[in-house]
């Protein structure tokens, strides 16, 4: 079977790829398998990743040349659920938060054991680490949470460890609380004084959020210290960005913080050809599918194919090398 080098390069202002790190070549086996179904582990119906595993399932089937191969958006409990289905072969993709592949990829907690079949495919949009309060309270900033009473998610969640990861990288203390993570009943809370600020993971605009501002007033809390700067730095898991103004009543202005991506994500026993047609159905329909959702809104193949600790699939190289964001050699 005939097999090709990747060298990878800076191609066009694109990152080179964390693929790459081994060396800097990637073995890509060209195969003519293709797989007889495709089942993808999404979200919940009403989250971002279920409308994006809809599109990709949708422009699979409008595009794919080779044999019809059916392709079915299954609904889930989310990154978990759906990084345990890939390892078990319940499905064949999946979408998940970065922060839960990295623990998947390691074996970390809450994972038993590494899965060194994982691969990626590219990222989509950000879930942002969003500080709420009151806005009557006046709080400028992460230091004014110090010795407040918090909320910061489900106890043993992933946005619980975020948090707690952010306050110790901080060397913040708070009186901290773990609890339901619905906007509205968090909201209501702060309503009551329940307590002082709640912490959140969310995917913006998000609508019940701007529901609640729409019923008091609210005020998100800039994350730009040097201690989140460098915890951002350390974890590949982490990206900076922001929270875009004007999309919820009073903030007018970007608010910076930092956030976890969400991925497509395969394993190595999936054919290359079957990925490549995946990740070429979505880039060469890329406008279509920013308009699925407004957090797709700003995505572009720079930052779809960032660096990360996991490989990318070599389905997903052979496009990214016909693109010339990598040069392929004999």
């Amino acid at each position: 079977m005939e097999k090709k080098i990747i060298r990878c390069l800076a191609i066009a202002g694109l990152l080179l790829l964390s693929a790459c790190s081994k060396g800097g070549e990637e073995t890509v086996v060209v195969e003519e398998e293709h797989l007889s179904k495709i089942r993808l582990g999404a979200g919940p119906l009403s989250s971002a990743d279920y409308t994006a595993s809809t599109f990709l399932c949708q422009s699979f089937l409008k595009y794919h040349t080779g044999p019809t191969v059916p392709c079915d958006t299954m609904a889930s409990k989310g990154s978990m659920h759906n990084l345990l289905a890939l390892h078990e072969g319940k499905v064949e993709f999946g979408m998940a938060r970065a922060d839960e592949i990295y623990r998947a990829w390691q074996g970390e907690p809450p994972f038993r054991n590494s899965f060194p079949e994982l691969r990626v495919l590219f990222a989509l949009h950000q879930e942002m680490v969003t500080l709420v309060t009151p806005e009557a309270a006046k709080q400028a900033n992460l230091r004014a949470i110090q010795g407040k009473r918090i909320t910061i998610g489900s106890k043993d969640s992933d946005n619980a460890r975020v948090v707690l990861d952010l306050l110790a990288s901080c060397n913040l203390s708070s009186d901290h609380a773990y609890g339901n993570q619905e906007i509205d009943h968090l909201s209501q809370a702060l309503k009551d004084r329940s307590f002082d600020a709640f912490f959140a993971i969310l995917s913006h605009p998000n609508d019940l959020l701007g529901a609640a501002s729409q019923e008091q007033d609210l005020a998100i809390l800039p994350l730009s210290e040097d201690c989140v700067e460098k915890m951002v730095q350390s974890r590949s898991f982490y990206d900076k960005g922001v929270i875009p103004g004007n999309i919820y009543p009073g903030v007018t202005t970007d608010i910076p913080s930092f956030g976890i991506r969400s991925w497509v994500l395969t394993n190595t026993e999936v054919p290359e050809e079957t990925v490549y047609s995946i990740v070429k159905a979505v880039f060469e329909n890329i406008d279509d599918f920013r308009k699925m959702h407004p957090a797709f809104h700003h995505l572009s193949p720079r930052e779809m194919i960032p660096q990360f600790s996991v490989p990318y699939h070599n389905g997903a190289l052979k496009y990214f090398a016909e693109k010339g964001w990598f040069v392929r050699e004999n």
